[in-house]
This record gives structure tokens, sequence and C-alpha cells, in this order.
């Protein structure tokens, strides 16, 4: 412990002090670099884990199997619990079984978390949706116009979004 503790401050009772400091600035630069290439890789297969899921949860949502698109979109927010696509694929599979309340849920998760910093066109869409049963029609078609704008915008974020909405054809 004494050797660390030298290594660090540089301090002994004879003139080796320098020395001893160089080596334990060496040292303690070996251990940061070690450690800061851990994490980075630890980093990149959390990365690397969360895109193959989210690309298997696409696949079975592409091929209509919400159950299980659910169930990987699921495990994509267990490793980044505010990953817009998975939020999105969650709100908009549960919608398209018609099981609303979890659609909802899912909606409003989104908007806690991203309202005042990312608009989503298709959860803009599937809100219009909810207004549109509730039988508020003007909420529901400003919604739904607002969602096809963001689709025809040369966003991005919102490439594919007029197919989406064409094939939901909710409301």
């Amino acid at each position: 412990m004494e050797i660390f503790g030298i290594l660090l401050t540089g301090r002994t009772s004879g003139g080796e002090g320098v020395f001893f400091a160089v080596v334990g600035a060496i040292i303690i630069t070996i251990i940061y670099s070690a450690i800061t290439k851990i994490s980075s890789s630890n980093s990149e297969k959390k990365l690397n884990k969360e895109i193959e899921l989210s690309n298997k949860a696409k696949e079975y949502f592409d091929n209509d199997n919400f159950i299980n698109a659910i169930e990987y979109y699921l495990k994509v927010l267990n490793t980044d619990k505010n990953n817009i696509e998975a939020l999105e694929g969650i709100a908009l599979s549960y919608h398209l079984m018609k099981e609303y309340d979890n659609s909802k849920k899912y909606i409003d998760k989104f908007q806690d978390i991203f309202d005042k910093i990312y608009t989503s066109g298709i959860i803009t869409y599937l809100q219009g949706h909810f207004y549109f049963m509730e039988g508020n029609l003007e909420k529901a078609s400003n919604c739904k116009q607002k969602a096809i704008e963001f689709g025809q915008s040369d966003n991005i974020l919102h490439k594919g979004l007029l197919e989406v909405i064409n094939r939901l054809n909710l409301y």
C-alpha cells in the first residue's frame, strides 16, 4: 500500500520521488485507458444488441406478427427506456391489434418523454384515431393533417410515414 502512495504522490525519504511520480502517472494512465476501453466495448456491445433486437422487432412487425414485435420492442426498452422507435412500435402494434388501452399507455409514455423535444408523426396519427373514436372529429382531423405534413417533410425521421398512414387508413 505504501508503494501505491509513493507512486501517486512521488514522496519518498530519498531522491527517487520524481521517478516514482512518473511511474505512478504512467500506471494511472494505463489503468484509465483500460477502464475506458472496457467501458467503450460494453457500450458498443449494448448498442449492437439494441440494434439486433430492434431489427428483429421490425421484422416481426413487417410480417404482421405484432405480439412478437412487442416482445422485441420491450427488450429494446430494457436496454434503452427512451428508445423512440420501440415506443412507437409498441403503440402502433397494440393499436393494430385493437388493444387501444395498451396503445394509449405507450402513446402517453412517449409523449411524457418527448413531448417538448420531438413530435412523432405516427404518434400524432394514433392520437388522432383516439380523438376519432371519441367523436372529436375536429381534433382527429387536425392530428391526421399534422401527421400528413410530417410525412411530406424532408425530415428523415418521418420517412415512410405517408405509406404507414395510407396502409393503416384508420380514420
